[in-house]
């Protein structure tokens, strides 16, 4: 009995399928690579920098309010306040309650236009524990005299 051989032809689809897979596997580790961060807090994708810290989004209000509760799902130390009951006005406060982490806070909110921006809000440096001044240095004495 004669095994038949495969034809190269045949086994190229697979081949080809195979190559793309690994690089559609291999795609999402790259991406996270390049996910831009501000303050140790990793910002929403294609987020445009406006100034320092500040930031517009490409989402709607609702995309961008879920990027942010998908992304602090179960932590503890959030807050989220609406600091303005206006219903005209969509403006929404996210405190970082934790000790660590360079950023405090985040402020979400929409412009007249439609356009949503955010702004991250740096923790205020710990204050260096001082040491009195009467403590580091002996007392002087008055010269006899």
């Amino acid at each position: 009995m004669a095994v038949a051989r495969r034809p190269v032809a045949l086994l190229r689809p697979l081949l080809v399928a195979a190559a793309v897979s690994a690089a559609l596997a291999a795609l999402p580790a790259s991406a996270s690579a390049d996910t831009p961060t501000d303050l140790g807090l990793e910002l929403i994708p294609w987020s445009k920098k406006l100034v320092e810290r500040r930031y517009e989004s490409p989402r709607d209000w609702d995309g961008t309010l879920k990027f942010f509760r998908d992304k602090f799902k179960g932590w503890k130390t959030i807050k989220w306040s609406r600091e303005v009951s206006l219903p005209a006005v969509k403006y929404v406060h996210i405190t970082n309650t934790a000790d660590a982490g360079k950023w405090d806070g985040i402020n979400v909110y929409t412009l007249p236009d439609g356009r949503v921006r955010y702004y991250l809000l740096a923790r205020a440096p710990k204050p260096a524990a001082a040491k009195p001044a009467d403590a580091a240095k002996p007392e002087a004495k008055a010269p006899a005299g």
